[in-house]
Parts: structure tokens; sequence; C-alpha cells
């Protein structure tokens, strides 16, 4: 395209801009409002092309207003953005991982001097109860030594889920545990269970529940590698001695239902006092004590243990 088309078609874009403004700029129009008393407008000045001789000045007048923006329908539902953020949607976590409690535990002693001795005690535990389940999960460590050679270390871990059934005060339970101790008969113990429970009495303060079922066991590294079958009769009781004092007993007894004589138990006792309720910083004394009848001698068949640990809940 050569320049004198280029020209000529500026010059007729430039002809139809100038005979619109001149137009509209000779049509009385006035599509302002009114002018209110005291309100103030702004003066823009609009000069159309000078290549047209009867193009004058105008001025366009803009006039504020004073009334109030359209209300939104409150009525109106929000459209699913605005309540997918509202709600939380978006990325979720699977409900059985959201609503636990978590507690830590930790103590510690030494002595130097005539006996020199250490001693660690720590533990995790995690709860999560809803109005259909209750779901206990414990870890804890313990190791010891004395004169440089180690006296305790040992681990385990359980987990019991409740299924609570609606409008009743019974319930089904399932269990699992592991346990590892450099000091007994085996290496590694494992054991998974059920049965029913029963609530026979809660109040404000106290909690009674009575548990029956059966559990099978197998232990590693030891002398015996069978799979053993056994009853599970234990029962849990708590006590709220005030807001900041807590009293909790739990006993499991798993006789063997295929060995006539051999009994397993595990009890545990606690004291809790709640020391900073902002912190959740609470001190907890207890004891636990082990037996076993199928250990090698008498001296290992019970095994008793006291502690003083601080707790802190998140």
């Amino acid at each position: 395209m050569n320049c004198a088309c280029v020209r000529c078609y500026r010059y007729a874009a430039l002809l139809i801009v100038g005979s619109l403004a001149t137009v509209g700029l000779a049509m009385p129009w006035d599509l302002s409002p009114a002018p209110r008393t005291g309100a103030p407008s702004l003066q823009v000045p609009i000069t159309a092309p000078t290549i047209f001789a009867n193009a004058t000045a105008a001025t366009l007048s803009v006039e504020p207003t004073d009334s109030p923006p359209p209300e939104s329908d409150s009525s109106a539902e929000p459209d699913q953005d605005a309540r997918s953020l509202d709600q939380g949607e978006g990325f979720r976590w699977p409900r059985f991982l959201t609503g636990w409690k978590r507690r830590v535990e930790f103590g510690a002693n030494g002595a130097e001097g005539n006996v020199s001795s250490n001693s660690v005690r720590t533990s995790l535990l995690t709860t999560r109860n809803t109005p259909e389940t209750e779901t206990t999960v414990r870890m804890q460590y313990l190791f010891a030594t004395r004169e440089g050679n180690t006296t305790q270390n040992r681990f385990d871990a359980s987990m019991r889920y409740d299924n609570l059934l609606p409008k009743s005060d019974w319930r089904t339970f399932l269990t699992a545990t592991y346990e590892s101790d450099q000091f007994r008969d085996w290496d590694h113990r494992v054991g998974a269970g059920g049965g029913f429970g029963y609530q026979a009495y809660k109040d404000e303060s106290t909690s009674l529940l009575a548990r029956g079922g059966v559990n099978l066991s197998r232990d590693f590294g030891g002398l015996d590698e069978d799979v053993r079958t056994q009853a599970i009769l234990g029962v849990d009781v708590t006590h709220t001695i005030s807001p900041r004092q807590k009293l909790t007993a739990t006993l499991d007894v798993f006789p063997d239902l295929t060995s006539a004589g051999d009994v397993r138990a595990n009890a545990r006792a606690t004291w809790e006092f709640l020391i900073d309720p902002e912190s959740r910083l609470s001190l907890r004394l207890g004891g636990e004590d082990r037996f076993d009848t199928s250990a090698s001698s008498k001296s290992k068949r019970n095994d008793l243990t006291y502690f003083a640990v601080l707790a802190f809940e998140f």
C-alpha cells in the first residue's frame, strides 16, 4: 500500500470522527441530572477538530450523585465458590485424621557418686472420642543404666478402638499391642483381639467400664513362638477429684485358653494434677505392673515400675 492511500484513509477517518463530533455538539442534549445546590461540577472542555468551520467549544458536566449504590439481595444464595470458601471446602483431611488429642510425657532420673545410674521415661498418648467411637493409641519407651550397664530397655505400643452401640451401655472393641523388652525371654511380642464392653457405671465424675473378649498373642525370638489364644478380662476406672485432679486405673488379665495355669496381666494406676490450665501442663504420678507366669524364672514373672513425669497436652 503506497503513502497516498494511507493519507486518504487517515483523512477519511478524521472526516468521520469530526462529523460525528460536530453533530453531537450541535444537538441540544443534556444527559446530566439537574444540578444540586452546593454540588460541585467538573467542567471538561471538548474542542472539535479545526478542519471544520462550524466547530465550536463545548463543555461536559459531570455531576456527583448522592444516591446510594444498589443494595445486593441478602436473601440471594451465595455462589458455589463463596460457599466453598465459607465452609472451608477444598482440601480436607480424612475424618479419621481429625479430632485427635495428644499428650506427651517425659521423666528422667540420675545419680552420680558411689553409684552411677540414669533412667529416662517418655510416652505419647493420642485419643479421639466421638459420639460413636473412642480410639486410644499409646506408645512409651523406658531406658535405664546402672554403673554403665543397661538395666532396662523396653518399648511398647497399644491401640484400642471402641465402637459405641447406639442408645446402649454396650460397645464392641478391637485391640492391637506390640512389646519389645531386652530383659525378657523373647525379643518381640505382638497381639490382637476384640470383644464386648459394658459401661457399668458413669456419672459426671466417675466411670467404670468392664471388658471381655479373646486375644491372639505370639512371641518372636523366644523358646515358644506358637500363637496363643487368650481370654481378655479388663476393667477401666476413672474418677475426677476436682477440676485439677484425676485418678485413673486399668487392669487387663489374659488367661491362656490353651495352657491351663498360664496367666498374663497388665495393671496401671495414675494420679494426675493439672499444674497450669493455660499451657495444659500437668504432673502425673503412678505405677505399672506386668505379670507373666510363662517367664523362665520366678524372679522375672513380675515387673513393677513407678514413675513421676511431666505431661503436656496439645
